[in-house]
């Protein structure tokens, strides 16, 4: 990805695709961020698949650096980004 733009058009398609799966399979969407040192979303799971996770194996990360950008947005990028997935964002409880 090398813009933000490309950023919003991909991650919308990815999770609206993932979405309008979901009700047809047996099958369980939980966010990143609700995953991430929650846990009612790890007994979610849990009792979706039936048996119980190791929590210990849980702190088992892989991490990489993150490439960060240090030039700001501008307003046409935004308000681009949000025509582009405010609508999907917003369905998954993000707020553009």
């Amino acid at each position: 990805m090398d813009t933000a733009i490309d950023f919003a058009s991909f991650w919308s398609y990815l999770v609206k695709g993932f979405a309008d799966k979901v009700p047809n399979l047996q099958s369980l969407l939980v966010r990143y961020e609700d995953l991430i040192n929650r846990e009612t979303e790890i007994t979610k799971i849990e009792d979706f698949i039936g048996f119980k996770v190791d929590r210990e194996i849980l702190n088992n990360r892989i991490e990489e650096p993150i490439k960060k950008c240090n030039k700001p947005l501008s307003r046409l990028e935004i308000s681009l980004i949000k025509k582009i997935a405010s609508g999907v964002a917003y369905q998954f409880g993000y707020e553009l």
